[in-house]
């Protein structure tokens, strides 16, 4: 069988090669574009942070998802970065990271060096920060190197589901003061420092007279698993009859 080269082969195998060569041609400008928006958004949010967060635009909020700006924004201090570069890193199932090589001035005046990693997804037409490494100050998961704020703010709060009050009791003693006594238990995954016990006392008809707190754990760690004993005094408690009582994570 003998196959006769046509002219429309030669214009159809033309095409391809032209369309293969311009493809490989584009890739990197293509790519760049890909980059520059994630970049722009991370750009864009970094100066809304820097500035206070002064720009109320709905469009300024829109630079962060709802689940980081509650998870992480509102619930752990960050540096903000006074001066920046972008630097692409890599693109995972639909994800972009955004690394920052930047610097930021402590509360002494000092200059120290930040390089946090956004995470970014697109979302829509627009990318959104869904999750940042090592933006936020997160002290209790400090030592959990490669989880990311967010996992980091999880695994918080499954640890103050996990932490109990397990008994607590109070009696009235001389000159209207109280003296108390409670346990506390970690059944969480992590170590626990720095939480306090907070009383609110009530009459009989259930009004609130005084309030105390006082630290169940202080510096001496409370490791997973383990249980403590504290006590405490609250003055001026003459008609505390009744109580109700939570724990506060510093």
């Amino acid at each position: 069988m003998t196959f006769t080269i046509k002219t429309k082969h030669i214009v159809i195998l033309g095409l391809i090669a032209a369309l293969g060569f311009s493809g490989y041609y584009f890739r990197d400008k293509l790519q760049g574009l890909f980059v520059s928006g994630a970049e722009k958004t991370v750009d864009r949010a970094l100066k809304y942070l820097k500035n206070s967060k002064s720009d109320e635009s709905a469009d300024a909020f829109s630079l962060f998802s709802t689940d980081y700006t509650i998870g992480v924004l509102s619930n752990y201090s960050y540096y903000k970065i006074d001066e920046w570069k972008l630097k692409s890193k890599s693109s995972d199932n639909g994800k972009y990271k955004v690394e920052v090589e930047g610097t930021a001035t402590n509360g002494f005046g000092a200059k120290l060096d930040r390089t946090p990693i956004f995470v970014l997804e697109k979302q829509g037409d627009k990318w959104v920060i869904t999750d940042s490494y090592d933006f936020a100050v997160i002290d209790k998961a400090k030592d959990d190197y490669g989880k990311s704020d967010m996992e980091k703010h999880k695994m918080i709060e499954d640890m103050k589901d996990k932490v109990k009050i397990e008994s607590w009791t109070f009696e009235s003693t001389y000159g209207g003061s109280v003296k108390g006594e409670g346990t506390i238990v970690n059944n969480s995954d992590m170590t626990v420092s720095y939480l306090k016990f907070v009383i609110e006392y009530k009459d009989y008809s259930g009004n609130i007279v005084n309030t105390d707190e006082t630290y169940a754990v202080s510096g001496d760690d409370l490791l997973p698993g383990q249980r403590r004993k504290f006590e405490w005094y609250t003055s001026n408690c003459y008609d505390c009859n009744k109580a109700s009582a939570h724990l506060k994570f510093d």
